[in-house]
């Protein structure tokens, strides 16, 4: 029926890319990168060679003073350099990157919460109103949820085109996307609504799910003030920003079928 063939091809697509993972991983660029250690050819261990000194060994008194003097410069320099290790920590802490990154992540919460509260509960919950041939066995909404799904994928790289949007005004993709959100619910409650009118929102939001998700994560990183290190720290609040919204997401579909009596 609809739903086995929905979850073969889903099953295809993993295998697609698992196998696109492995032939990636199989290049030699990639056996390059993951099989370099730079900190071992960069770092080299203290001690590795003896101090020479350009006097002779009946100097051995001014010898000892300038080793001396190096003793006290290498304690100096680690010191310093403990000293700064503790500030960068500081600068990378969870806290910090958030200050100066929370609106972006707010952003990439509210996109993720916006595409879980309307797939692919409320998707399936839009009925068939005029193509009763599609009733049997769930096929309308298998095929609604196909075409979110082709969507979804050609938005993912449109990214590129940013039509003005940075990462400062990267707010608006939140709004336009919840402009959508009523026609989804008209689709689903109203018997005006026709079926072809639900195909084209939902490729709607499907196409605006696949480029705004995709574009808030990536112009996040590009926030001038945010170091190399920073953004490693911002990566991990990213990932924490994109499951909350999608859990977000689902309660508050569950909640909104509830009250709205939707059945998927």
């Amino acid at each position: 029926d609809a739903t086995s063939v929905y979850f073969g091809i889903a099953l295809l697509t993993v295998l697609i890319c698992v196998s696109a993972y492995r032939l990636l991983m199989s290049l030699p660029v990639s056996r390059g990168i993951c099989g370099s250690d730079l900190s071992e050819r960069l770092i080299e261990p203290s001690g590795s060679s003896p101090v020479n000194s350009p006097l002779p060994y009946a100097c051995g008194g001014i010898v000892e003073i300038q080793q001396h003097v190096c003793l006290e410069d290498s304690l100096e320099a680690n010191s310093g350099a403990k000293s700064a290790s503790i500030s960068d920590k500081a600068a990378t802490s969870f806290a910090v990157v958030w200050r100066l990154t929370w609106r972006n992540h707010l952003v990439i919460i509210m996109n993720f919460f916006l595409t879980t509260l309307c797939y692919p509960g409320l998707i399936t919950s839009i009925p068939n109103r005029q193509m009763v041939q599609l009733s049997t066995a769930h096929w309308f909404q298998t095929l609604l949820l196909t075409v979110f799904t082709c969507a979804d994928i050609p938005g993912r790289f449109l990214t590129h085109k940013r039509f003005g949007l940075h990462h400062g005004n990267v707010g608006w993709t939140v709004v336009i996307r919840a402009a959508v959100f009523p026609l989804m619910l008209f689709c689903a409650s109203s018997a005006d609504a026709s079926d072809i009118l639900a195909f084209a929102v939902v490729a709607l939001f499907g196409g605006l799910n696949g480029y705004c998700a995709s574009l808030s994560l990536i112009v996040i990183n590009e926030i001038p003030t945010l170091s190399t290190e920073q953004r490693k720290t911002c990566g991990r609040i990213s990932a924490c920003s994109v499951n909350g919204g999608l859990a977000l997401g689902s309660l508050a579909a569950s909640a909104i079928s509830l009250m709205m009596g939707l059945t998927s």
